[in-house]
């Protein structure tokens, strides 16, 4: 009797601690959880991510020339051009910050793109990849894979080729994580469109 009544304790409790995982990423928590993680992920990267001041000034020789779409979109002869006037005139621009302040900054930014790892997979595990039939969020969380440490990779890996099988995800979605997680080899995806709105 005794023993029953054990095991009739352990399942309450681990039916319990079954719901509230799945209450914890209820739809708004899950949005504002999603809008969080996407701030984290920019944190720390965009205080220096001009450094190189290349696109500055390929801002500055579009508007110095009259030019108003998007560079990504000029024919190929045309983004080399532009590419190498920007590169040229941008190398004798001073850095805005050293080598050893970068570094810094980026074990910061790692122990975030860290947790927020983390963070996504215990969601996906939850409650599947979050989408436009299962979340009300818009935002698209693939972005927080995209700066993932190698030593998630395989874990990544195994959800989001479940996810994509199941077809919670986009294919230009999906070949934006997996061109991250192999190592960038995977051909960009022509419907940037896509990228960052959650299906």
């Amino acid at each position: 009797m005794k023993k029953l009544l054990i095991l009739i304790g352990v399942l309450i409790v681990s039916n319990f601690s079954c719901k509230t995982k799945i209450v914890k990423y209820e739809d708004k928590k899950l949005c504002e959880l999603i809008n969080i993680m996407n701030e984290n992920d920019q944190k720390y990267r965009k205080l220096c991510s001009d450094n190189d001041r290349f696109f500055e000034t390929l801002d500055s020789i579009k508007i110095a020339e009259g030019i108003e779409a998007d560079y990504a979109f000029f024919p190929k002869e045309k983004q080399l051009e532009y590419g190498r006037k920007a590169r040229a005139i941008a190398i004798k621009k001073p850095k805005k910050c050293l080598e050893t302040y970068i570094d810094s900054i980026m074990q910061l930014q790692i122990k975030l793109d860290n947790k927020n790892t983390e963070l996504l997979l215990d969601i996906i595990k939850n409650r599947g990849w979050p989408n436009e039939n299962n979340c009300s969020c818009k935002k698209f969380p693939g972005i927080i894979f995209r700066h993932s440490q190698e030593k998630y990779w395989n874990e990544i890996k195994k959800y989001v080729n479940l996810a994509y099988e199941k077809g919670e995800m986009e294919k230009p979605q999906y070949d934006f994580i997996m061109d991250h997680i192999t190592g960038r080899r995977l051909s960009k995806s022509k419907n940037k469109n896509l990228i960052f709105k959650i299906k």
